[in-house]
């Protein structure tokens, strides 16, 4: 005992605290074993390791180290850890394991199998819970749980859970021992980011990491030492390269020293899997996703080269084959039936609720990739676009409307490349993709007769694979629904036929149109929306028409500008207005056109 007395000089009261409070537990459950032995009279009960021998090991260290109050255990270098219930006492028993000799002997002899001398899982749970609750909780706790995420124990593998060998950490260990060097194993990519002057933790409210979109990698890593400085604290700045099993490391050793937790994330998946890694982590995560994250439905930051980070959706760069859209319209702009405002809102709900369902509930998606796909169909006018851009802002993301005359090429492959690359940016973005006049990529496939038919098949069979691949959202949208290839429809989850809207409808969309115009006292939205029968998007064209008249003559719209608005409107549907739809404006427009 005198030699390892000598070794924990330099050891601190961390670790005395541990070892007097492993005999604590010890001495109860060897006397609560002696009970249960003596009680069933076993003759070969102990017969490798005595009870009076398991005493005086547990006494031997009662003496030779420092005695500490019951009262006084509190391990104050695990505090900023924040760990749950009987976690104090796994970290006493993991450490006196590996300190005070013979202690092997004594877990051996609560084994009851003196060839089994590492604490386990399961022996844990018996040792410190009394209840078949409390016994679950140590087992969480141990099992995936924090003691086990933050890298404070090491599990060995067994032939079940419980049977796991726990070891205390090393670098966990050295922490105890009154070590501050950074641990070894995050030396070649973790990098310090120093406090600000005015250094000082402020009492800022964090719930799991925040991800940091950005134009460039450089802005989303300055707004990301700028949040940590909000925090009052320097951080842990771990590198692309950190593996996703160390993140745990990265956490602890961060919230040990006081600092806030950076995680860089070049790849979208990556992103997501150490977002997902850093849930409930005892410290600020913050991860720098300069290209984006996909699947991801906490907390998001927009970074801009030049201002500070905005809470809003990814952020924008730009992307090709199409533009990106950042939506400002949701759903309170939708003027749509119940039931078809129900399908589209059900698109959002199944992004919003995937992991629920797919993971936890493991509900089987219908495709390896797990991606949403909606489809959109009706008369121009109706709506699609604006759902589109309604779901991405629900989503919190911005909305990627792919441009078709820049993807298809008369060149054979060319076109199935450009659509290789705009699945593969919108995943990287994590953005919403939107493919507008679907029919013309999805259209129906023919009767092979000459090349051109077997090469346009191809390139359909190809998109119909990527669609069902995609792991993100995809939007398709289209006037009409019947030039679509039959195998799309086994592929999407939601499809929504957009109607034309109704007196009732219409009038709302005038009155939405017009709302924060000056109006002459004859402009009747009512009386528009009997006589004119106009999907949304043509009364919104006819709005601003009529509203850059009167604005370019000074004046408040008047029932005039609206009527000759919608009229030419009609007149693009090929229909002629008559005294119905012009009603009192009749003989003004008709010597109008005259002149």
């Amino acid at each position: 005992m005198s030699a390892n007395r000598a070794l924990l000089d330099r050891a601190g009261d961390a670790v005395d605290a541990c070892i007097l409070r492993s005999v604590e537990v010890f001495r109860r459950a060897v006397a609560e074993a002696n009970a249960r032995r003596a009680a069933a009279f076993d003759p070969l009960t102990s017969l490798y390791v005595t009870e009076r021998e398991v005493e005086a090991i547990l006494a031997d260290a009662t003496t030779v180290f420092a005695p500490v109050e019951r009262s006084q255990f509190v391990l104050t270098s695990l505090a900023p850890l924040r760990l749950e219930s009987f976690a104090n006492d796994v970290v006493a028993l993991a450490v006196a394991a590996e300190y005070v000799p013979r202690f092997d002997r004594v877990v051996g002899f609560l084994h009851d199998d003196l060839t089994r001398r590492t604490l386990t899982a399961g022996l844990l749970a018996q040792l410190l819970a009394t209840t078949q609750e409390e016994r679950r909780q140590v087992r969480d706790l141990l099992i995936g749980g924090t003691l086990d995420r933050l890298r404070v124990i090491v599990r060995g593998d067994g032939a079940a859970p419980l049977h796991d060998t726990i070891r205390i950490d090393p670098g966990m260990l050295a922490r105890l021992r009154g070590e501050t060097a950074l641990d070894p194993r995050l030396r070649s990519f973790v990098t310090f980011v120093d406090a600000p002057d005015d250094a000082g933790a402020r009492d800022i409210a964090f719930d799991g990491p925040v991800v940091l979109w950005g134009a460039s990698a450089d802005a989303v890593a300055a707004a990301a030492r700028r949040r940590a400085h909000a925090y009052g604290r320097g951080a842990l700045r771990a590198s692309a390269a950190t593996d996703t099993e160390l993140l745990g490391l990265v956490m602890r050793e961060a919230a040990l020293t006081g600092r806030v937790a950076i995680v860089e994330c070049t790849d979208p998946v990556r992103a997501r899997d150490a977002a997902t890694a850093c849930e409930n982590a005892p410290v600020p995560v913050l991860i720098e996703a300069p290209a984006g994250i996909v699947r991801y439905d906490g907390p998001t930051q927009r970074v801009t080269e030049r201002e500070a980070p905005i809470v809003v959706a990814p952020a924008a760069y730009p992307l090709p084959y199409g533009r990106r859209i950042a939506p400002r319209r949701g759903f309170d702009r939708l003027v749509l039936p119940a039931g078809q405002f129900r399908g589209v809102s059900s698109v959002a709900e199944r992004v919003m609720h995937q992991r629920l369902v797919h993971d936890v509930w493991n509900v089987d998606r219908g495709s390896s990739a797990g991606g949403v796909r909606a489809l959109f169909g009706g008369p121009p006018g109706t709506g699609k676009t604006l759902a589109a851009e309604a779901l991405a802002k629900a989503l919190g993301r911005d909305l990627y409307v792919v441009d078709v005359s820049t993807v298809v090429s008369k060149y054979i492959g060319e076109t199935e490349k450009a659509l290789a690359t705009v699945f593969a940016e919108a995943a990287r973005a994590g953005v919403c993709l939107f493919f507008d006049e679907a029919d013309a990529l999805f259209g129906k496939r023919t009767e092979t007769k000459d090349a051109h038919d077997r090469y346009a098949n191809i390139e359909t069979a190809y998109l119909l694979q990527a669609l069902d691949l995609y792991p993100d959202v995809v939007i398709l949208a289209t006037n009409m629904l019947g030039n679509l290839d039959d195998a799309l429809t086994r592929r999407i989850d939601v499809i929504v036929e957009f109607p034309l809207p109704t007196a009732a409808a219409r009038e709302t969309l005038w009155k939405r149109a017009i709302a924060d115009a000056p109006l002459e006292s004859d402009a009747d939205p009512a009386a528009l929306a009997q006589r004119f029968q106009l999907s949304g998007g043509y009364i919104q064209s006819a709005a601003v028409a009529a509203a850059v008249r009167a604005a370019g003559e000074s004046r408040p719209l008047a029932m005039l500008d609206l009527v000759r608005a919608a009229r030419d409107e009609l007149q693009k549907l090929g229909r002629i207005s008559g005294r119905f739809e012009l009603g009192n404006n009749y003989d003004a427009l008709r010597a109008e056109d005259a002149g």
